[in-house]
């Protein structure tokens, strides 16, 4: 089942529910990629994906933020797409809560 809505700080959320599933994959993306970038600004998204990993303030550099993800049975991604900048971890469903706090 899919549910959209808008935080009330505009964050748009999609939701869809696979009851057969027990894991979550949670995906933070915002607009950028080569398709969107000025001239003379090439290679800014991906530099920022990089920032999206190394800028967590839960997680003061990539190893912690491995070692959480390892922790829970989990793993992690970034990467830069045409359109979108992204962060990705799935995780087994009883840890969702844990999830969240690289949000």
């Amino acid at each position: 089942m899919l549910h959209t809505f808008r935080l009330s700080n505009g964050l748009q959320v999609v939701l869809y529910s696979m009851t057969s599933l027990r894991s979550l994959h949670l995906r933070l993306s915002t607009k950028g990629g080569a398709l969107v970038e000025r001239e003379g600004k090439n290679g800014v998204a991906h530099f920022m994906e990089h920032m999206v990993v190394q800028g967590i303030p839960s997680f003061p550099n990539v190893q912690a933020l491995s070692s959480f993800a390892e922790g829970l049975a989990g793993n992690y991604n970034a990467y830069t797409s045409q359109l979108t900048v992204s962060f990705a971890m799935t995780v087994p469903f009883l840890h969702v809560k844990d999830a969240f706090r690289v949000a």
